[in-house]
């Protein structure tokens, strides 16, 4: 009696396993040819996709003809084995006539050849949702023989013990397909839109262009809408584009683009928002700020380039920009136009459209810039260029009965203060007599009443608020018999960031 009931135990258990087993398996898979990443991005595995399906059917697992897979993959224009789209999904299982979709790919180590990984997914073919995710790695190093005496060498191994590993998992994983009400998928996907251009004035045309996949029957009419403007879109000659003139509404401002689908009076979908648009009917106000230089009333001096932030409000896509400079005759210097985004920031180093250095004086800036609905904003600035080359001084004596002094003036056309100077005096030997510093020009410096020398040499350094340095050299002064002390200017030398 006793082995009786254990033999009625066994088989009862084996038949609930075998029914477990068989509620499993009982789904139809489709496999896309699987995508090998380590031979390129465009890597196909035939071999191992033929390899895949034969041990999964060895499962009892009903798998769809490649061939058919491949047939369907070139009438839809698919290109990519390792992706699918969830209607694309949908649409195979449809025509395919099975319950899941197996797409599998595999990825190689670019900084180790000896290393491969498997990644698979499972898809419900009536909702496109994954089901589940795997991944498994194997190393050529994973079970080799001791010594490795006779090991494999070969990748192609290592794909087929992955593919074993797939199918073990398969066997043992029990899978239940899920459920979804039909109400919450839709039968479409647009995966384009572009309305061109997105920024436009007020009642200008629009291009619409609409790339939509349905999943069975394609809808009576589709209609773009804005306001109360609508457009029926035309079918182009590539296959799931549509397109059509809108006409914008008047009113500045961001505007939504509406999709309704219509099948028939019974069977319509609107798809709210499907794209956007913007009207702007004046241009943006735009600013440019000076970050480098030395404001003068309502200029910026500057002497070895000068950074101008420009700033658009509201900030617009724009079509192009130009900026021109001319000197102060009225002479354009520099001319350029960019059909490019606007740059963060403009840098002037003070040369012309030949790269030569431009004299000291006054530049006007102009920058213009033209949005896509054709507005013009534009801003100015006036420049002045105030070269490190430049003389920032003058030297000149003054004599009379009390004393004697040198006179500091600022060089002609200068504009920039200076913020410091010092001046020296020393004899033909190089020994310091006198020295002196000061702040402001011009300037009178008050000499000693007498000088035991038949000549000195006068050395004058000054610095300008915009940080430039100079010094002067060679300045000569001399006693003659009536003790007049007279300034000779011999040569004249410049030396910059002394």
């Amino acid at each position: 009696m006793v082995n009786r009931s254990h033999q009625k135990l066994i088989l009862i258990i084996v038949a609930l396993l075998l029914q477990a087993t068989t509620f499993a398996h009982a789904y139809s898979i489709a496999i896309l040819p699987v995508a090998d990443l380590s031979k390129g991005r465009n890597g196909v595995d035939l071999q191992i996709t033929t390899l895949l399906a034969q041990r999964l059917t060895n499962q009892k697992i009903s798998v769809i003809d490649g061939e058919k897979v491949m047939t369907f993959m070139v009438d839809h224009a698919i290109r990519r084995c390792g992706e699918l789209d969830t209607l694309t999904c949908r649409i195979m299982a449809n025509n395919l006539d099975c319950d899941t979709i197996l797409v599998t790919t595999i990825l190689g180590n670019q900084d180790n050849n000896s290393e491969l990984s498997l990644i698979t997914t499972l898809y419900d073919g009536k909702t496109g949702q994954g089901i589940w995710s795997t991944l498994f790695t194997r190393h050529l190093s994973d079970d080799q023989p001791l010594f490795g005496i006779g090991k494999s060498l070969d990748l192609s191994e290592i794909k087929k013990d992955l593919c074993h590993e797939l199918t073990a998992y398969f066997v043992e994983k029990s899978t239940t397909l899920p459920k979804t009400s039909s109400e919450l998928i839709h039968d479409y996907r647009v995966a384009e839109i572009q309305i061109t251009p997105e920024l436009v004035r007020g009642d200008s045309k629009l291009h619409c262009r609409l790339k939509i996949q349905f999943f069975d029957q394609a809808p009576e009419y589709l209609q773009l809408s804005t306001g109360d403007q609508t457009v029926i879109l035309q079918r182009n000659t590539t296959q799931h584009v549509y397109e059509g003139i809108l006409h914008a509404l008047a009113s500045d401002g961001s505007h939504s683009v509406n999709l309704k689908i219509y099948w028939n009076a019974s069977h319509q979908e609107t798809v709210p928002e499907v794209s956007t648009y913007q009207v702007a009917n004046y241009p943006s106000e735009l600013e440019m700020r000076t970050c480098s230089g030395l404001e003068l009333g309502d200029m910026y001096a500057f002497s070895d380039s000068v950074k101008l932030i420009p700033t658009l409000n509201p900030t617009r896509p724009i079509d192009c920009w130009q900026l021109t400079i001319t000197n102060e005759y009225g002479k354009c210097v520099v001319s350029e136009k960019h059909i490019t985004p606007l740059p963060k920031q403009l840098q002037w180093r003070g040369i012309d459209n030949n790269r030569r250095r431009l004299d000291m004086g006054r530049y006007e800036m102009v920058l213009k810039i033209w949005d896509l609905a054709g507005n013009i904003a534009e801003t100015s600035s006036t420049l002045y260029l105030q070269p490190k080359e430049t003389d920032l001084v003058s030297i000149s004596q003054n004599f009379n009965s009390d004393n004697h002094q040198i006179e500091l003036l600022p060089a002609k056309n200068i504009m920039i203060p200076i913020e410091h100077w010092a001046i020296t005096l020393e004899t033909g030997d190089g020994d310091i007599v006198y020295t002196t510093q000061g702040e402001h020009l011009p300037a009178l410096v008050d000499l000693p009443p007498q000088f035991n020398y038949d000549e000195l040499s006068c050395s004058v350094r000054v610095l300008d608020q915009l940080g430039n340095h100079s010094l002067i050299t060679g300045t000569r002064f001399q006693v003659d018999n009536t003790n007049e002390m007279l300034a000779q200017r011999s040569d004249l030398n410049w030396s910059a960031d002394f």
